[in-house]
């Protein structure tokens, strides 16, 4: 990457890659600065070692001196962790807050993980790697030329007028909507623009991996993505880019699908990163299969590097704890009983719940007819 951070990064990484080949000693290193020691948390949990600050004036936070270890003493006291940090944290990293109850029972591959990183290193040291990583991120991009010369420029404003009908309405039960969204749109917009090579990196978890290595929890999560991009210097700029260049794709690509195939839609959003359409509930379930995969190619021509999920569902509505009006998204051309909801409460609390409690609603209309 172009990148000064980069430069520092790999220098510290080979440093450590030498000692981890090379010697069996603990690995001593005086006079870090602040944002040395960002890295060097980082790639203590990339290479699974240990890490002290051996500095006696922890107020002092200018120079420390560091000392990583191979091996975990078994004499180490264990640190006490407060009342739910555990689950508050994993949470942090994934957006699912477990309860008591399913914690004690939860098997998940993310979940074993995240608790033998815990155990290894300490939930306090788990804590500090979730506030440097995305200072590190944002330092990493921010520094590159490309984001640099962003930065300078005017603020774009998008061609096209924005517009936002509000598609989860109760009139809607049962209507088709046609979404075009923008994948991983931050991370995208960064590629298109070159402050990320998208030849490296073809996707966030390619990315991501170059630094915390293939770790499931992180490199999956779209909570940390955000943490990680969403706080980059003017952000507003890189909306404002991804806003036009939706726009673009609405102008260019996707009227030009209606027009040959003489679909008769209504665009019912064009704003941020995406675009619905509301589809004539009398075209048949073929025909929009059809058209849908008929977009998706159209798009994978016309944009090479920003790629984008497209999605034909029927809406439905639903009362979630007899008091949320809740929709569900059931998806075209799958599996009938495959959907995903919007509106739910509370959803980093309450998705999960609501999703369950839809499902068994679902089967046990499905088990009637």
């Amino acid at each position: 990457m172009n990148s000064s951070i980069y430069s520092q990064w790999e220098q510290w990484e080979a440093q450590i890659q030498t000692w981890l080949n090379q010697s069996n000693n603990d690995l001593e290193l005086s006079n870090t600065t602040p944002f040395d020691r960002v890295i060097l948390t980082i790639l203590t949990i990339k290479y699974h070692v240990l890490y002290e600050d051996l500095t006696t004036d922890k107020n002092d936070n200018r120079l420390a001196t560091i000392q990583l270890a191979k091996t975990k003493l078994m004499n180490v006291e264990i640190e006490k962790e407060c009342h739910r940090d555990r689950e508050k944290l994993f949470d942090n990293f994934t957006g699912r807050f477990l309860s008591p109850e399913e914690a004690a029972i939860e098997t998940s591959f993310e979940w074993n993980e995240f608790n033998q990183l815990c155990d290894w290193h300490g939930l306090a040291f788990v804590q500090r790697f979730e506030r440097c990583l995305p200072r590190f991120i944002q330092e990493l991009i921010a520094n590159t030329s490309a984001y640099e010369e962003l930065r300078k420029n005017p603020r774009l404003k998008s061609s096209t007028t924005p517009i936002a009908q509000q598609v989860y309405q109760k009139k809607y039960e049962n209507e088709i909507f046609l979404s075009i969204d923008m994948k991983s749109a931050n991370f995208s917009i960064l590629q298109h623009m070159h402050a990320i090579d998208p030849t490296i990196y073809p996707t966030w978890p390619d990315f991501l991996s170059t630094f915390v290595g293939s770790k499931s929890v992180f490199i999956h999560s779209k909570k940390l993505r955000m943490k990680c991009l969403g706080k980059l210097p003017e952000y507003y700029r890189l909306e404002a880019l991804w806003t036009d260049y939706t726009a673009k794709i609405y102008q260019n690509t996707l009227l030009r699908c209606f027009d040959q195939k003489e679909i008769d839609v209504r665009c019912m959003t064009l704003c941020g990163d995406e675009i619905v359409f509301h589809l004539s509930s009398s075209m048949k379930v073929e025909k929009i299969i059809e058209f849908v995969d008929y977009i998706r190619q159209q798009l994978i021509k016309d944009s090479l590097i920003i790629k984008f999920t497209v999605q034909a569902y029927r809406l439905k509505s639903f009362s979630w704890q007899k008091t949320h009006t809740c929709f569900a998204r059931h998806f075209i051309g799958q599996n009938e009983k495959e959907f995903d909801l919007k509106c739910v409460p509370f959803k980093d609390k309450n998705y999960a719940q609501a999703f369950t409690d839809y499902q068994q609603l679902q089967d046990s209309s499905f088990s009637l007819k």
